[in-house]
């Protein structure tokens, strides 16, 4: 099944960006994809996704965080990026 992501800019800077998703894909892919297409290109480790409040393991598949009883037709998950070192 077919998910759209809504990621939310760490800044007001740049736009949101919205990605079309495999349910079964896990985090780990979506911090690739995010990786590949985000403005910044932000590494993959220094991404931190947070869904509902909860910070998403690598490992955690879409389908099984999703809230797929609240309806709606895109899930809108939290990037936070860590800060380049210096």
């Amino acid at each position: 099944m077919e998910v759209i992501i809504k990621i939310k800019s760490p800044s007001a800077s740049y736009n949101d960006l919205e990605l079309e998703c495999n349910a079964s894909d896990t985090v780990i892919m979506l911090k690739q994809r995010i990786a590949q297409d985000f403005p910044t290109k932000p590494p993959v480790t220094g991404q931190k996704l947070v869904y509902s409040g909860k910070i998403l393991k690598d490992s955690d598949i879409l389908d099984n965080v999703l809230r797929f009883e609240d309806e709606c037709q895109k899930f809108t998950f939290h990037l936070v990026c860590a800060m380049p070192h210096k």
